[in-house]
């Protein structure tokens, strides 16, 4: 759905994407261009545009009333795997398989910055609340902070053990949550990177994260079949 509740987008195996009117039913429009299979979609936060992820390796941006296509963004040559929209719908970051994150014109998909840095897939990307910083995780065991608005990279984050699937801003934005195939979810400073708590109790791959409305409880969830709920007042 988008934000202003108008319209509902749909992704499919046929390389399509579709814009429909929830009240009615009706197709709106079909958005073409992607060659194969559109494997995730997501509304700005306004509701004004849509990005299409497909496995051609290539993500779209389309208006969200019409369908107009707005911009191509073929940075990562090997696909994307994670996107996030900062949060006032100017900027766009994703995550690739070729080891990149890269900022994008939310309003025209124009390539801004290629944060490289990591040896491994860029599997989640996150803003912070107040757009400054974004952070990326990896497979390569690492999470970073990079500058919002430079490109630059801020700190590297490196006491997990193994690959890492999730990464969080409290709502805040005083810390970073992270989650790892090595059972831990970890807390950092959300200026300096600098790690605050190691929470233990997980025994296996932890995939899943979220932060509470007032940013003093965090979930967790892993592969071992168990959600947890963590207190971070303090730490």
């Amino acid at each position: 759905w988008s934000s202003k509740g108008g319209r509902l987008a749909t992704a499919s195996t046929d390389g399509t994407a579709r814009l429909w009117d929830p009240r009615s039913g009706t197709e709106v429009a079909v958005l073409r261009g992607h060659e194969l299979m559109v494997s995730a979609l997501s509304w700005s936060p306004d509701g004004e545009r849509l990005v299409t992820g497909g496995y051609d390796g290539k993500a779209r941006l389309w208006e969200g009333e019409t369908g107009t296509l707005l911009g191509t963004m073929a940075g990562h040559a090997t696909g994307y795997s994670s996107w996030a929209w900062r949060p006032d719908g100017k900027r766009l970051v994703t995550g690739g398989f070729d080891h990149t994150a890269r900022v994008w014109d939310g309003e025209n998909g124009a390539e801004i910055h290629t944060l490289a840095g990591h040896t491994d897939t860029v599997w989640s990307v996150a803003w912070r609340p107040d757009g400054k910083l974004l952070a990326t995780a990896s497979g390569d065991a690492t999470a970073k902070l990079w500058n919002g608005d430079t490109g630059a990279e801020v700190a590297s984050m490196t006491k997990h053990t193994a690959a890492l699937g999730a990464v969080t801003w409290q709502p805040s934005g005083e810390r970073v949550a992270t989650a790892s195939s090595d059972a831990t979810v970890r807390l950092w400073d959300g200026e300096t990177g600098e790690e605050l708590a190691a929470l233990v109790g997980h025994r296996g791959w932890v995939k899943a994260l979220a932060w509470s409305a007032d940013g003093k409880t965090l979930a967790s969830g892993s592969a071992d079949t168990t959600a947890r709920l963590w207190s971070v007042a303090g730490r």
